[in-house]
């Protein structure tokens, strides 16, 4: 199958392509959970801030630390600012959806992990300026693996980027507003970032079609509705 990477800079983001093969199993669709006597837990997202060694592989495996994005092995840093900032932050921008946050490794179950670095890009061998990289395949997969870059920067730019990742990870593409975390520029939006829940065009400046349905735009909000569900209540 065709593999895209998305690689995110300060103000937008290139989309490179290569060949690849299947990163995981497909996933059922997920269905809004409306009586909460039925609601499960859904899908874990893992927030590591202590970094770790990676390397290169055909699978894209959170448990194995193996990565099909990366082209080099790698020890990446820990990130060195107030983690507990960042997973509240991301926390708030999911609360709508039936995830669990959690800074704990889950350990050898599927899950998705959005990695936080202090590490530059190059320890990948990637040039300079790229601030995220991750898988981009137009399908659902169970187990999911992608990184961002943080040195130097502030609470709201990473956890804007933890969320960038987490909505790439479901096949959303980068939106021309930039008030939400899916923005292909630089976010203009407050310091408690969310997903749009509108219609938006597609594009990483000028609008262009979204890249996994071909329509104009797409509704991030109802997008990761549909793909998670609806937080569970109490």
């Amino acid at each position: 199958m065709k593999q895209h990477i998305l690689i995110i800079t300060g103000l937008a983001a290139t989309l490179f392509a290569c060949e690849a093969k299947d990163l995981g199993n497909e996933l059922p669709d997920a269905q809004v959970q409306s009586d909460a006597s039925n609601c499960v837990p859904g899908r874990i997202i893992y927030i590591n801030g202590v970094g770790g060694n990676y390397i290169p592989g055909a699978d894209n495996d959170p448990v194995t630390n193996t990565s099909s994005i990366i082209s080099q092995p790698a020890t990446l840093l820990a990130y060195a600012g107030k983690l507990s900032t960042i997973v509240s932050c991301v926390a708030a921008g999911m609360a709508d959806f039936n995830v669990t946050i959690t800074t704990t490794d889950p350990g050898d179950v599927d899950h998705h992990e959005v990695v936080l670095t202090d590490s530059p890009a190059s320890a990948f061998g990637i040039g300079a300026g790229v601030d995220g990289i991750s898988p981009f395949t137009c399908m659902d997969h169970a187990r999911m693996l992608n990184f961002a870059f943080t040195p130097g920067n502030d609470a709201t730019t990473v956890c804007v980027r933890a969320l960038w990742l987490i909505g790439t990870a479901t096949n959303l593409s980068h939106v021309v507003d930039c008030n939400g975390p899916m923005t292909g520029q630089e976010y203009c939006g407050d310091n408690s970032p969310s997903f749009l829940d509108e219609d938006t065009a597609c594009g990483q400046g000028d609008p262009q079609n979204c890249q996994c349905t071909g329509l104009a735009t797409q509704n991030p909000y109802q997008h990761l509705l549909a793909t998670f569900g609806a937080a569970c209540t109490n």
